[in-house]
């Protein structure tokens, strides 16, 4: 539970900067923080 808990808090985290900053953001960048955001997502897919 506190793992799923960090991981929704990052998501979370990682999607507000993701909103905040998009347009502030090269694409390179913006890239860069949806493929982590993603990844995160699917870490907390694992069982």
């Amino acid at each position: 539970f506190l793992a799923l808990g960090r991981t929704n808090e990052a998501r979370f985290y990682f999607g507000q900067l993701v909103e905040s900053y998009a347009g502030a953001l090269s694409p390179e960048e913006l890239g860069r923080a949806k493929a982590q955001a993603a990844a995160l997502e699917q870490a907390a897919k694992q069982p």
